[in-house]
């Protein structure tokens, strides 16, 4: 029994040690936050869709607003096994003073899939760009190139559990500390209909000179989606 719990100590602290090498080094805080969103997407001609969606994040243990997010996304399924998309999010969130400030993001991506049998895999591969300005009326400029790979199980005919993980790449802090964070997600999707109900837990690892942040996200989303995968 010592001997197993042993092995699982050892593999967390080698997933930690993968997911940021400077953990063990850094200043590590901790904080929790919930992501709300709602979208709803429509079905155009030529295996094309619309989809509208907004996001609202509460954090300092929930009890704030910290950013509220709307999202306008048009996508593209050429096949079953490849999508494209793009869109723009309006940005209005809180700088590291409190006071909110706001910004654009533009983005697009395309994304693999394959299925066997229960289990689907998919990777996605999305460029985006942000501008904010800030309380000074600088103007910062974020490009980052995400890479993501996913799973999903069809546990019964609307239960699928999912597991995915995604590094962000810092694409103007090359020469320096390229990786901007890490996302590692797991939780529940339900199927009622054409709505897509989901709830899951997300590890948001992100270093930043000597303090590495850990952000426990519980998130709930509701999309009534044009298509179902």
């Amino acid at each position: 029994m010592e001997a197993r719990s042993c092995r699982r100590c050892w593999l967390a602290a080698g997933l930690l040690a993968l997911l940021s090498p400077g953990l063990a080094a850094a200043e590590t805080t901790h904080s929790v936050e919930s992501w709300l969103e709602a979208g709803l997407g429509h079905a155009l001609p030529g295996r094309f869709s619309l989809a509208l969606s907004t996001q609202l994040r509460l954090d300092e243990h929930l009890s704030r607003a910290k950013s509220l997010l709307p999202q306008v996304e048009l996508g593209h399924r050429p096949a079953d096994w490849l999508s494209f998309s793009g869109g723009y999010r309006f940005i209005y969130e809180r700088d590291k003073r409190g006071a909110f400030e706001f910004g654009h993001r533009l983005f697009v991506d395309g994304q693999l899939s394959a299925k066997a049998a229960k289990l689907r895999l998919k990777y996605r591969l999305r460029f985006q760009d942000e501008w904010e300005w800030n309380r000074d009326g600088e103007l910062q400029n974020r490009p980052t190139l995400r890479n993501l790979v996913g799973a999903k199980y069809r546990l019964t005919k609307r239960l699928r559990p999912t597991l995915s993980a995604e590094h962000f790449l810092a694409l103007n802090l090359l020469a320096s500390t390229p990786t901007r964070k890490w996302r590692l997600t797991l939780g529940p999707q339900l199927e009622v209909w054409k709505i897509e109900l989901e709830l899951y837990y997300r590890l948001e690892v992100e270093s930043e000179a000597a303090t590495t942040k850990l952000t426990h996200i519980i998130g709930l989303g509701g999309f009534l989606t044009p298509w179902s995968d």
